[in-house]
């Protein structure tokens, strides 16, 4: 019960503090709303004063919002700026190391051509050194070898005239042998005629004989023909005994040039092969069998030919400013148009002479 009525007290402070506070905002509102004039004078005046306040506030946000768009403008310009800086720098980067990549490329691509090249030409410079050794040579070589093949022929030649002889003497002694034989046969059929009974026998005798006298007269024209033959083939034996005696003595004279002349150019010649064994083992396969198909089908013996006066050094046609300059850049192995010839420039010619010059 205590308790109930202390709430009940509680409730009715708390009403009359309700009722007070209630009280006081009426005497309050009373008080503002007693004069109208003033209230709405001060009613505009605070109208005017919140839209200059309203304003001010407006364009201090716009001048702020333009400071802050300025500022980004700007920092986007400045990015913008950079990151076409660095685009720029990274594509000239780009420029930079990609020629540079090609370069390296084109500069192993060059090598690999001029080494080819080189090899190439050291095989033509070798065997048109050999060539020259040759040509100092001259002709005596083929001279010493055509006089041998001729004294070989003449020496065959008189092998078969000495059997034709010896045929002939055979022959002879065996028409020698048949007279013999006719003459006996005379003999005993003459003998026979002495001893016929009647005229028929005696005439079959006769005839027989003249026969036989008729065999030997052939057998002795055979034996003079023969000997004739003999006479004749015996004077071909001594010419042509007396040619290879001359031969023998110009090919010994020949030989003994051609030997001092293999002596002086011995050791260079010597040389030269070990040099064209080492330079045809630096050379690809394709390219010695190429080179090797030239060489053999030109007269002179170049397969690998420099420019002379602006024309190709083995056919001397014309090779175009084009065509020289690609040469010139060693790309690739280029040939003549016209022959077919190895093209190579100056460098590369003055590079090898001068390694054999050393």
């Amino acid at each position: 019960m205590a308790k109930k009525q202390e709430n009940k007290k509680n409730t009715t402070t708390t009403k009359k503090t309700i009722d007070s506070k209630e009280n006081t905002k009426k005497t309050v509102a009373d008080k503002d709303t007693s004069p109208k004039s003033t209230n709405n004078t001060k009613k505009t005046s605070k109208d005017i004063t919140t839209k200059n306040e309203t304003t001010k506030t407006v364009e201090k946000k716009s001048s702020k919002t333009k400071e802050n768009t300025e500022k980004i403008s700007k920092k986007t310009s400045d990015e913008t700026k950079e990151t076409q800086k660095k685009s720029s720098i990274a594509g000239k980067e780009k420029l930079i190391t990609t020629p540079i990549i090609k370069d390296e490329e084109s500069d192993s691509l060059e090598n690999l051509v001029v080494e080819k090249l080189k090899s190439l030409y050291r095989l033509q410079y070798i065997h048109s050194q050999l060539d020259k050794i040759r040509i100092i040579r001259g002709e005596l070589p083929a001279e010493v070898q055509d006089m041998e093949d001729e004294i070989e022929g003449l020496k065959t030649r008189m092998g078969k005239i000495k059997e034709d002889i010896e045929k002939l003497e055979d022959n002879i002694k065996y028409q020698k042998i048949k007279i013999s034989e006719l003459t006996d046969n005379i003999k005993h059929r003459k003998e026979q005629q002495y001893q016929v009974r009647n005229n028929r026998e005696y005439e079959a005798l006769t005839k027989e004989i003249e026969n036989l006298e008729l065999d030997i007269q052939l057998a002795e024209r055979r034996i003079r023909e023969n000997q004739e033959k003999i006479n004749i083939k015996q004077q071909l034996l001594l010419e042509s005994q007396e040619q290879i005696d001359e031969k023998i003595a110009i090919l010994s004279d020949k030989k003994n040039e051609l030997n001092e002349i293999i002596k002086e150019t011995e050791e260079e010649e010597k040389i030269l092969n070990n040099l064209l064994d080492k330079s045809m083992k630096q050379v690809e396969e394709r390219y010695l069998k190429a080179y090797s198909r030239i060489r053999s089908g030109v007269s002179n013996g170049l397969a690998v030919v420099g420019i002379v006066r602006n024309a190709c050094g083995g056919c001397f046609n014309n090779i175009p400013p084009q065509r020289q300059l690609e040469i010139k850049l060693h790309k690739k192995i280029l040939i003549c148009e016209y022959c077919g010839r190895i093209l190579v420039d100056d460098e590369i010619i003055k590079e090898v002479e001068q390694e054999f010059a050393k």
